[in-house]
């Protein structure tokens, strides 16, 4: 997308020129793959792909443009196969449920990573990383895809959120980012619940258009709400943040397990920050 066409774009949504929902939902998906990025912008993807990451879905995902991307219920082996068309990655598996499983959460980024110091492997699938992308701009990024432990999967993950603050690690420069397996919808109050034990950290979608947008579907209990990302308020505070769901591209016509984008059960979550320098 060229500058005169974004402008043009912009300019009808000012002057409340009608446009269809899904022109305007087209419009505001090809902004966000096509803004380049450039060296002071970092671009997290998100996504739950659902049993693996063939190339079908990775090359979907991947014209997000992420500099950081975390796939949960990733293969060990879509892993392998992906893992030389970037400079920094990790496969991680908890081998709770069974000694030989071959899913996991990838991370695959442009900036350097590493587990932090301090990681409580205890708690499932709460990963957290260093992310150093140079001597100014180093984030500690949680990625989440919370599984139960004796069949609870949030007591767990609050009692890991609190561990983490115990330890200071919520504080600054901090990201949590992932599936949290809450199934936030109106019916429940999950999603105020969460964003409560979190603060003060903050929902990156709170205040936008995107807030409370569905990101995953069950076949009995249908749409709801499990991905999320949360920054530290020093982040909110001191950079420029654009979150972004792209939620349109559910279709009940699809298979149940694939009815975002016939790819998965997950809508991926997209967040821009950029760098002070």
């Amino acid at each position: 997308m060229d500058n005169l066409e974004e402008e043009l774009w912009e300019q009808q949504l000012k002057i409340g020129i009608e446009t269809t929902e899904k022109s305007l939902q087209d419009y505001k998906d090809r902004k966000m793959k096509n803004d380049k990025n450039d060296d002071k912008t970092m671009t997290l993807v998100n996504w739950n792909s659902h049993c693996g990451l063939k190339m079908e879905k990775y090359n979907d995902i991947i014209s997000y443009n992420p500099n950081i991307l975390i796939i949960q219920e990733c293969t060990k082996n879509d892993f392998d196969y992906i893992k030389n068309m970037w400079n920094y990655k990790n496969w991680y598996n908890d081998d709770l449920k069974n000694n030989n499983s071959e899913i996991g959460v990838a991370i695959f980024s442009d900036y350097r990573i590493s587990f932090t110091e301090v990681f409580n492997r205890n708690f499932r699938y709460i990963i957290p990383y260093e992310i150093t992308k140079n001597e100014e701009n180093k984030f500690t990024i949680f990625a989440v895809w919370v599984n139960p432990i004796e069949g609870d999967y949030l007591k767990h993950f609050y009692e890991a959120i609190n561990y983490y603050k115990d330890k200071k690690m919520l504080d600054n420069n901090s990201i949590i980012i992932g599936d949290f397996n809450i199934f936030a919808n109106d019916n429940n109050k999950r999603l105020e619940k969460l964003e409560e034990e979190l603060s003060p950290m903050i929902n990156c979608t709170k205040g936008t258009d995107f807030y409370k947008n569905l990101t995953y579907y069950d076949s009995q209990y249908g749409y709801g709400i499990d991905d999320f990302c949360f920054v530290s308020k020093n982040i909110k505070d001191n950079y420029d943040i654009e979150a972004y769901i792209p939620s349109y591209k559910w279709d009940d016509a699809k298979e149940k397990k694939y009815r975002w984008n016939g790819l998965s059960d997950h809508c991926p979550i997209i967040v821009k920050i950029k760098f002070k320098s």
